[in-house]
């Protein structure tokens, strides 16, 4: 009776073993969807953010109109695109580490987005405030850059979690 008893928890134990393994497996396997599916649908949602207001920024620029313009049309709606689906991606997400890493992602996005409205705000601005406003946008870049940065120590440590190292 006794060898049946140590071979039931000898058993019991391998079969935990099991188990936790299995769900170390389930965890990686939501990181590497994660690291391999999700963010890069998300660097092309932000690609075309980026593609858009340069078209009118650096070499490119014209006048402060054409950047106005080119906020209102193209840049500000690709970045709301990317607030929208960063979020479909929060709420999607089933994982505690998946979901904090997309919630900072996400007020990432929040703050690009208001970066954008912003600096549309400032180059409408009357002469006289004009400057203070803009200044302001840069404020929020620096802010922005913060959790982007936030955002990419949480996806090494993801990937190191998932040995993609």
């Amino acid at each position: 009776m006794k060898q049946i008893l140590k071979k039931s928890k000898i058993l019991s134990f391998v079969f935990l073993l099991f188990l936790m393994s299995c769900s170390g497996n389930k965890r990686n396997q939501i990181y590497l969807d994660y690291i391999n599916n999700t963010i890069p649908k998300l660097e092309e949602y932000d690609k075309k953010v980026i593609e858009s207001f340069r078209e009118v920024t650096g070499d490119n620029y014209i006048d402060d109109y054409e950047i106005v313009v080119q906020l209102d049309k193209k840049t500000i709606p690709y970045a709301k695109e990317l607030l929208k689906y960063a979020n479909e991606v929060y709420e999607e997400a089933t994982i505690e580490n998946v979901k904090n890493t997309q919630k900072i992602y996400i007020e990432w996005a929040e703050t690009y987005l208001s970066y954008f409205i912003k600096l549309k705000e400032g180059l409408l601005a009357d002469e006289s405030i004009k400057q203070q406003e803009l200044d302001k946008t840069e404020k929020i870049l620096i802010e922005a850059n913060s959790l982007l940065e936030e955002y990419q120590k949480n996806v090494e440590d993801m990937r190191f979690k998932a040995r993609l190292n």
